[in-house]
């Protein structure tokens, strides 16, 4: 009985002695970026009621491969989210320099003092693969018709015959 009495008078006392909640936390993210181009990172972060984050409370650390991009070439900029209520900010690293490495490590820290960190990692397409993407967003009245292919020097198949 005594061991039972002791051991709930612990639980309750790291009850007490743990910090306050935040309810800073990431949803979602996006890279805009390709191979050969600056890194366009945004990630959306949900701020909780009365919360604010600002551009000095955020950091960011790049690293293209294993190589760390310079952190005076690392720009991060923090919006308010255009499609969302007011409990969201998005957060958007650039880089001045062209990333040539296909695999891309963003690691954020949010809070004055930092509080929450998350590593994002982003693989970025190579030229011809992200135009391809870009070429099928655009809808078919936007896009540029292009002339029909015709084949005249082709062999017939077997379905042909």
């Amino acid at each position: 009985m005594r061991r039972a009495l002791a051991v709930f008078a612990a639980g309750s006392l790291l009850a007490l002695c743990t910090s306050p909640a935040f309810s800073l936390g990431f949803s979602r993210s996006a890279n805009h970026a390709g191979l050969g181009q600056g890194l366009d990172f945004s990630a959306a972060v949900t701020l909780g009621p009365g919360e604010v984050l600002g551009e000095k409370c955020v950091a960011a650390e790049v690293l293209a491969g294993e190589n760390r991009v310079e952190p005076a070439k690392v720009h991060v900029r923090v919006d308010p989210a255009s499609t969302s209520g007011p409990g969201e900010v998005v957060v958007h690293v650039t880089t001045d320099d062209a990333l040539l490495e296909p695999v891309v490590t963003v690691n954020l820290s949010l809070g004055c003092p930092a509080r929450l960190s998350r590593r994002f990692v982003a693989f970025l397409d190579p030229p011809l693969i992200r135009e391809a993407k870009l070429a099928a967003a655009v809808p078919a009245e936007d896009a540029p018709s292009a002339p029909a292919a015709t084949c005249a020097a082709a062999r017939p198949g077997p379905w042909d015959r």
